[in-house]
């Protein structure tokens, strides 16, 4: 993040830069009147159109890699989840303990608990069909998720 802050004070510094040349270069004219060559001024627009590609350029890589980071902690937060569809459903049920006794019986995992569950809950509104809605369920350890 500290490069990228960098990296965008040198590219507004340069803009800056490059622009208050260019317009003092419009001031210094010998007449008001005189227009500025049509060579500068074509030279000029050539090498700040450069500068904006290559800001533009820049900027571009700098989001990817953001994204790609954003992505990355993303997917290092759903680690210890698991999505498991077809439980049945019943009205006010507790979760972590529908979960403990699914793992339990049909998982034969005798030594699972409630505490090895960090939080779970049905997805999504409850509709009228008779199908269940899936549990979502973060576990307290990824080892835990990886035996289930």
């Amino acid at each position: 993040m500290e490069a990228l802050k960098h990296t965008m004070t040198e590219m507004m510094s340069l803009f800056e830069n490059r622009m208050s040349n260019f317009e003092a270069e419009l001031h210094n004219n010998p007449e008001p009147g005189t227009p500025v060559s049509k060579d500068s001024l074509v030279s000029d627009l050539k090498s700040f159109k450069k500068f904006i590609l290559k800001a533009l350029e820049c900027l571009q890589k700098q989001v990817d890699l953001l994204a790609l980071g954003l992505d990355n902690l993303e997917m290092r937060g759903r680690r210890k989840m698991v999505l498991l569809h077809g439980v049945t459903e019943q009205a006010k049920e507790d979760t972590a303990l529908v979960i403990t006794e699914v793992v339990r019986c049909h998982l034969k995992l005798t030594d699972f608990t409630v505490g090895n569950i960090r939080r779970c809950h049905r997805m999504g509104r409850q509709a009228g069909t008779n199908k269940p809605r899936p549990i979502l369920c973060k576990f307290q350890d990824v080892h835990i998720r990886d035996s289930i």
